[in-house]
């Protein structure tokens, strides 16, 4: 039996697995953490995304105009919510529809088709979810947020591959900066040859 506490002012984490919209009085949110720990928030999912965005340096509407413009779509938009700590989130429908859920992407592991309307999603710590979303269109969901994600780290050494200082990026290739200064000096006397 999951633990359920009651959470205000969450904030989401690498922990976090899914929100799911509810519409009672007592209960706007539940959150489900890894180890089938369970917290219901009086907050709406996006406000709790909105809190989200906004400790990291920007906020939900931003991060969703950014997704918006790099993904050349406005329905059911993924948000980076803390790319620095690979939390990514996608809805499995609109906003504004109490079956929305929104999952973590980085923590599913598997999902598969429950039955013609519902997918079973399978995350990486073993916790399962049915959710209201045929398997095509999940799918659909979740390469879309893969594609942000791809976009989002392109051109970005990460830490944990280690960093180069003498590295450059430029035009989304790595360049040595020696390299760098020396096709800047081509260009440049290109540049100065031409009438």
């Amino acid at each position: 039996m999951p633990k359920r506490t009651v959470k205000n002012d969450y904030i989401l984490s690498r922990n976090t697995l899914a929100i799911i919209t509810r519409d009672h009085q007592d209960c706007r949110s539940l959150i489900l953490e890894q180890y089938y720990q369970e917290m219901k928030s009086l907050d709406a999912p996006v406000t709790i995304l909105n809190r989200t965005c906004i400790l990291y340096g920007a906020d939900f509407e931003g991060r969703k105009k950014y997704a918006q413009h790099i993904l050349k779509t406005d329905k059911k938009i993924p948000v980076s919510i803390i790319p620095q700590h690979g939390v990514y989130m996608f809805p499995t429908a609109a906003t504004t529809n109490r079956n929305c859920v929104w999952l973590s992407y980085y923590r599913i592991s598997n999902y598969q088709m429950h039955n013609d309307f519902q997918t079973l999603v399978t995350f990486d710590e073993g916790s399962l979810l049915i959710v209201d979303i045929p398997a095509k269109s999940f799918q659909r969901q979740y390469n879309l947020t893969g594609q942000l994600v791809a976009q989002s780290l392109k051109g970005i050494v990460l830490p944990d591959f280690g960093t180069c200082p003498f590295l450059t990026v430029q035009n989304n290739h790595f360049y040595n900066s020696a390299v760098i200064d020396q096709i800047d000096e081509r260009k440049e006397r290109i540049l100065k040859l031409q009438p």
